[in-house]
């Protein structure tokens, strides 16, 4: 036996380099994606996308579909990076005192005796630049990192992972696979199989899946870091960790995701598809870093999922049938509009579902895809289909129905009024309030309002509210502070109101799932010619109201009788804003102490403060409130968590007109 594997690695062959304990280098010099690209060549590999989407961080978990063997490939990692290898580690050569075992075990590495000023470090994966960073600076001071290479099994073996006679097997799996690898594919993937990292990030994807989560959030808390979830619109804890995995934990995520783990301090967007439990999952990442941890929030989308049933969202019977109506025309622009989050794509989808016909061509333009739509031809904007183009090609198809996910500006919102205006029936959605700012939107955009008075067919508006649980709310009569709140909005105020409590069956919350809050205006000739004369947004609505219409405000005061929400909700998700759009008196709306412009830069660029002094005179803020407008996800989560850790209050637009309004 040699006296060290340095010494043993220095001596052996096998692509090796004779180096001495100098010799044996850190980091390696190449790419990982050039030595993918060297091994492709040098192994014929049949299929090259298989190399071009490995992912840095699993290295080993591609081989099953090649002829490669782990051994192989260690041998291949040291003839190109230049890193001696080893093929087997004896205990006596271990050495726990520079590094602990639970740090190895987590990392799956080995330290081994050294000599010199170098440590000897045994891993198998030297492109794990999150796990070199972490030796760099777990290594006794004064002393230089050398690495040496070996298999994920041979590492498992001495660190006391193997199972089953010395062969790895998953017990959970991967963020990119189902089931549990075959032991004869074991040690291609021992590399992540046993990375808790890796189990973790299953493991809570697993959970979000089960509780019918729509976000994920990684983010900072106290001295750690905290996972938590959105389900029906509340958030809660799924798991807490310290600050150390919590950044593990967004490396992985990024990794997979491919983007750039170097890049810490830059807010980054990126997509990636995972299957658990049989089912396709795509997750869409925004990070946000801060001065000390990179948050990532994890958007989660099913699309192989159907849009629920048109009854479930909320509607009133003639308010369906109206949508109905609307949505069978032949030509048209149909808006959908609400401030972010509002469930206006969760609309559209189930009013699409509702009225899909295969006499009928659909052709849909999203970002992302969010459930699938039957007889559709739906398209996913992406790194390599632009907006644009998918929204150029899907006119000149000249289908009976088009769907825009969303109007973001001037170019989406001159093809869907200019489409309508050819005979075709258009759907989409824009973040504004009501029908009136939606039509101040358009105008604001550069849509002359004589066009849009041409083809505006209906408008759709909501919000989106927690409804109270069914099994713990407690109904009462109306108290004086309620009557104060309800009683400049309607004559005739409910006897009794329902209030949230809490229960195991709505984990304390007093709320159980959600909820919408309609109108539905059709447009007619008397509203078209309002919006071609340019009458502002209070008199359309009073026109909307004078002939019956029911407005968003009014149906949230119905369900305040129908005891589905509460009256402080209402009031502040859906009242206030109807007060001051119908009876001009825009003070009553809680003003906020600074407002930050939206941003053209693509990360933060230059933001402008206008304050106010602070001088509030709403009564309803105990703290400062800024308003924060940015129409792109990921960098309003970015300002949003800022202004948070700095002990303001801050509310989100994702446009001017939603911005107004607040």
């Amino acid at each position: 036996m040699m006296d060290s594997p340095v010494e043993e690695a220095a001596v052996t062959g096998d692509g090796t380099r004779n180096l001495g304990d100098e010799g044996i280098q850190g980091r390696p010099t190449v790419s990982f994606r050039d030595f993918m690209a060297w091994l492709g060549n040098a192994h014929k590999v049949k299929n090259p996308q298989t190399l071009s989407e490995a992912s840095p961080l699993d290295l080993f978990g591609w081989l099953d579909q090649t002829s490669i063997s782990p051994e192989e490939l260690t041998k291949e990692l040291s003839e190109f990076c230049g890193i001696p290898h080893v093929a087997s580690i004896e205990e006596a050569d271990v050495e726990f005192k520079t590094l602990s075992r639970p740090f190895c075990e987590a990392k799956l590495v080995v330290p081994v005796k050294s000599t010199g000023s170098r440590q000897a470090v045994v891993l198998s994966n030297p492109f794990d630049w999150e796990t070199l960073e972490d030796l760099e600076r777990s290594i006794p001071r004064g002393r230089h990192l050398a690495l040496l290479l070996a298999t994920p099994t041979t590492l498992s073996s001495v660190l006391g992972l193997s199972r089953g006679g010395g062969k790895e097997t998953d017990s959970k799996p991967s963020p990119t696979e189902e089931e549990p690898a075959a032991p004869d594919s074991a040690p291609k993937k021992a590399a992540r199989a046993y990375h808790p990292v890796a189990k973790l990030a299953v493991e809570l994807l697993g959970r979000a899946l089960e509780e019918e989560a729509t976000h994920l959030r990684i983010e900072p808390r106290g001295s750690g870091s905290v996972v938590t979830a959105i389900v029906g619109g509340r958030t809660h804890d799924l798991e807490e960790l310290s600050l150390e995995t919590g950044k593990m934990l967004v490396s992985r995520f990024k990794a997979l995701s491919g983007l750039d783990l170097a890049k810490k301090r830059t807010p980054q967007s990126g997509q990636l598809e995972v299957r658990l439990k049989g089912d396709a999952i795509k997750l869409r990442l925004s990070t946000a870093p801060d001065s000390s941890f990179e948050n990532l929030a994890i958007r989660v989308l099913d699309p192989t999922s159907s849009a629920g049933p048109l009854d479930s969202l909320g509607l009133t019977p003639g308010q369906e049938e109206l949508l109905r109506k609307m949505a069978l025309q032949k030509e048209g622009l149909i808006l959908f509009v609400g401030p972010f989050g509002s469930g206006k794509t969760t609309t559209i989808y189930s009013l699409l579902a509702a009225v899909a016909d295969r006499g009928r061509t659909l052709v849909t333009v999203e970002d992302p895809i969010e459930h699938r739509i039957p007889y559709a031809t739906q398209q996913e904007v992406g790194p390599d289909a632009g907006r644009r183009a998918l929204l150029q090609r899907a006119v000149k198809a000249a289908p009976d129905v088009l769907f825009l996910s969303e109007i973001k500006g001037l170019v989406s919102a001159q093809t869907c009024v200019g489409f309508s205006k050819t005979g075709h029936l258009t759907l989409s959605s824009m973040n504004s309030s009501n029908a009136g700012t939606a039509v101040f939107r358009l105008d604001r955009l550069g849509v002359d309002r004589a066009n849009v008075a041409d083809v505006l067919t209906g408008v759709v508006a909501q919000r989106i509210l927690d409804r109270l649980c069914p099994d713990c709310k407690k109904i009462g009569p109306l108290t004086k502070e309620e009557e104060a709140l309800l009683s400049p909005f309607t004559d005739e105020l409910p006897e009794t109101v329902a209030r949230p409590v809490g229960c195991s069956h709505c984990r304390g919350t007093g709320y159980q799932g959600q909820e919408g809050v309609f109108e539905v205006i059709s447009v007619g000739p008397r509203m078209s010619d309002l919006i071609r004369e340019g009458r502002p947004i209070a008199e359309l609505r009073e026109f909307a109201a004078a002939r019956g219409d029911l407005l968003v405000g009014d149906h949230g005061i119905q369900k305040i009788r129908e005891h589905l929400f509460p009256v402080k909700d209402v009031f502040m998700k859906v009242l206030l804003e109807e007060g001051a759009l119908v009876s001009g008196e825009v003070e009553i709306v809680p003003e906020p102490d600074a407002l930050i412009l939206e941003s053209e830069a693509e990360a933060l660029g230059v933001v402008e403060v206008i304050d106010d002094g602070g001088d509030s005179e709403s009564g309803l803020l105990d703290q400062t409130t800024i308003l924060v407008v940015e129409d792109e996800e990921g960098t309003r989560f970015l300002i949003e968590q800022i202004l948070s850790k700095a002990g303001y209050k801050v509310l989100v637009a994702a446009d001017g007109g939603e911005a107004l309004l607040m």
